[in-house]
């Protein structure tokens, strides 16, 4: 009986350790999408929550291959995508930079927040609209703690010029970014110009130079400052 009683708390035990680790997967693991063919031009690849747990640098998501091996469509039909959805939402209220890159262009970063902060958990979007060929490599890039559930793509049927993006444009985003038990940590911004603290968080004191810093596509706090930062950030960056 004791034994019966000993076999059933490992079973639960490991089940309950499958559930939980199998639901923080990154991209460093192998991806397994689901394709969804909604119309003739039209391809989703639907993911299982797999989970973007990434501050160091970004995690790279190649696009095409997956459409490649999950819609089992020819390579060539991807050198004229006409737009990128990405679907997910931010594990917590710091957002999630998305982008796009490819051999001849680097998109504009968008960032994924997480729309419910209750039970819902309502999933947030961000499109990309591409002007001109893809042909090439096409990546996906997330940097931060986000859920993703599926990606769409659009194909187009004629290639336009690509007009390309201001040298100057920018984009304004909060970012919240914390150190905790006084321990040091970096929140990757790509494409940062400007930073400044909007509010701090923590009862320790938030100080330039002391608890806070900003490097080059970063924010860095220690001393266990928290706090959120307005940040500018490049819309694009030739390659």
């Amino acid at each position: 009986m004791k034994t019966l009683k000993n076999a059933f708390r490992m079973t639960s035990t490991c089940m309950m350790m499958g559930i939980f680790f199998g639901a923080t997967m990154s991209f460093s693991q192998p991806l397994n999408p689901v394709c969804i063919e909604r119309q003739n031009d039209s391809y989703t690849l639907k993911f299982h929550g797999e989970t973007i747990l990434s501050r160091s640098g970004p995690e790279r998501l190649p696009l095409k291959r997956l459409l490649v091996d999950a819609c089992q469509i020819r390579a060539s039909k991807l050198d004229n995508i006409q737009s990128v959805t990405v679907i997910g939402r931010s594990l917590n209220m710091s957002p999630t930079a998305v982008w796009l890159e490819a051999d001849s262009f680097r998109s504009s970063i968008q960032y994924l927040t997480n729309r419910g902060y209750d039970s819902r958990n309502r999933n947030d979007q961000v499109q990309f609209q591409l002007m001109g060929p893809t042909v090439g490599r096409l990546q996906v890039l997330l940097q931060g703690e986000a859920r993703l559930d599926a990606i769409r793509v659009k194909l187009g049927r004629t290639a336009y010029p690509d007009p390309g993006y201001p040298a100057d444009s920018t984009q304004v985003y909060r970012v919240i970014c914390e150190s905790h038990n006084f321990l040091p940590d970096n929140c990757y911004v790509p494409g940062l110009r400007t930073a400044r603290l909007l509010r701090t968080l923590s009862s320790s004191a938030c100080i330039q130079g002391v608890s806070y810093f900003f490097n080059r596509d970063e924010i860095y706090v220690t001393r266990g400052c928290r706090a959120e930062f307005e940040v500018t950030v490049s819309a694009y960056r030739s390659r």
